[in-house]
């Protein structure tokens, strides 16, 4: 998965996760299911499961800020999804996800 959208956040800017625009949603949560973060729905909605995907991400790999995003952190996605290793994450917010 190549990312596009994304990539159009200029250098050294930073954006809240709940201010991407809905291309920019879209996107951020296909990368996200795909690496094994539960993202929820790809519906270009922000919303919990979008925010606790990303905070979890942030939290195992980029080390940022996990209430925003700027073109360091899409770099650190693409590499991922380059490397194309789902992390597989447990997703804890359904009863589905709940390991027995």
């Amino acid at each position: 998965m190549q990312l596009t959208v994304l990539r159009a956040i200029p250098q050294n800017q930073f954006i809240l996760i709940k201010d991407l625009n809905v291309a920019q949603l879209t996107e951020l949560q296909t990368a996200l299911n795909f690496l094994g973060y539960p993202a929820g729905d790809i519906d270009g909605k922000y919303g919990p499961k979008t925010r606790n995907a990303w905070a979890e991400f942030v939290d195992d790999v980029h080390q940022g800020d996990s209430e925003s995003i700027n073109a360091e952190s899409v770099n650190k996605l693409q590499q991922m999804l380059d490397e194309g290793k789902p992390i597989h994450a447990h997703d804890f917010s359904t009863p589905d996800g709940t390991i027995a």
